[in-house]
């Protein structure tokens, strides 16, 4: 992110990478887990994918006392836009660059 000059964004990103892994390996069924980071035109993108069709990840209600599950509401939260690629294997998300500039 330091690279990019996206330094404001670091912690954001770390903790959405964090997150979208930790759900991807709890709930997928691969062997291995792989993200892919990029940016263009103003927008961080973040794709986890698991390798496993049908894992689609789902935003839970948080009032219910639960000590799990809050990872999709986190990425709800901080992400621009997320969601899944059609057949579930990959969730994706992006960080507006405009939103961290001070």
């Amino acid at each position: 992110m330091t690279s990019w000059g996206l330094g404001a964004l670091a912690d954001d990103v770390e903790l959405l990478i964090s997150e979208m892994a930790t759900n991807a390996v709890v709930h997928g069924k691969a062997r291995s887990v792989g993200f892919f980071l990029s940016y263009a035109q103003g927008e961080v993108r973040i794709e986890v994918d698991d390798g496993t069709p049908g894992s689609w990840p789902q935003l839970i209600d948080q009032d219910t006392g639960r000590e799990s599950g809050r990872g999709v509401f986190i990425l709800d939260s901080l992400a621009r836009s997320w969601g899944t690629s059609a057949d579930g294997r990959r969730t994706w998300c992006t960080l507006s660059v405009h939103s961290a500039v001070p």
